[in-house]
């Protein structure tokens, strides 16, 4: 169905502005969610959005019997999946708006533990609030057209990125295309980029926290409020959900 639409409006050869939208909230995010994570693990040494480093470890902590280890990893993994239900739940409701709402509420959870940070006697709450705010921010943007992606999980960005790679070798024509620009090769680009934003905000990380401390996270922050405004003042719907 909107193939056929790209068609009868000249736009099968031409990628969607709506295509291109959701291929920079997405390289923001994931720019973020580094940035945080790599903030989290510099400072408690746990990570806050790279989860499957903290299931790696809550099993090697558990297995030493380092049990303090273990419950901080632990609740980083639960209130990140705590992040992601809520973010999902309340996306079902009418009144949310998915395009403002995830921005907004992961720019405040940020702001809190800068301001906050002080009050803090123990490491157990900033991982508590930076794993909820990292699990909710992950529901903002689920997909870049028909590609799936997550904006914090490197693994399944590199995986799809090689098999597009190798269909791309391979001739193998995208089975779920929604244009002729929609290709395995633009697909991999697309990953590509995805990893190198990754990568890119966690290198940002580690150089703001030597210089700004705990005021870092006002990076990701002023970056949240800025796609918030954005997609806020945006006419164009959202079609990350949309369906042929």
């Amino acid at each position: 169905m909107k193939t056929e639409i790209f068609e009868a409006a000249g736009l099968e050869n031409k990628v969607p502005k709506y295509i291109r939208k959701q291929e920079r909230t997405a390289a923001v995010l994931a720019a973020i969610a580094a940035f945080t994570d790599t903030f989290g693990f510099l400072n408690f040494k746990t990570h806050v959005s790279f989860m499957s480093g903290n299931t790696t470890q809550t099993g090697f902590s558990a297995g030493h019997g380092n049990f303090a280890a273990t419950l901080l990893v632990f609740l980083a993994l639960f209130s990140f999946v705590s992040g992601i239900f809520f973010g999902t739940f309340f996306s079902g409701l009418s009144s949310y708006k998915s395009k403002v709402t995830p921005f907004a509420v992961v720019s405040l959870l940020l702001l809190v533990y800068v301001f906050f940070e002080p009050v803090f006697n123990n490491i157990h709450s900033p991982i508590i609030l930076l794993g909820f705010a990292m699990g909710y921010l992950n529901t903002a943007v689920n997909a870049v057209g028909k590609q799936s992606i997550n904006t914090d999980f490197v693994t399944g960005t590199l995986n799809n990125l090689a098999r597009h790679l190798a269909f791309w070798a391979n001739n193998i024509t995208n089975t779920d295309t929604l244009g002729q620009w929609d290709t395995h090769k633009r697909r991999a680009l697309q990953l590509l980029i995805l990893w190198c934003s990754f990568l890119s905000g966690a290198f940002l990380s580690a150089i703001a926290l030597s210089y700004l401390k705990t005021n870092a996270l006002l990076i990701p922050v002023a970056a949240l409020l800025a796609l918030s405004f954005a997609s806020g003042h945006s006419n164009s719907p959202d079609t990350t959900n949309l369906k042929n």
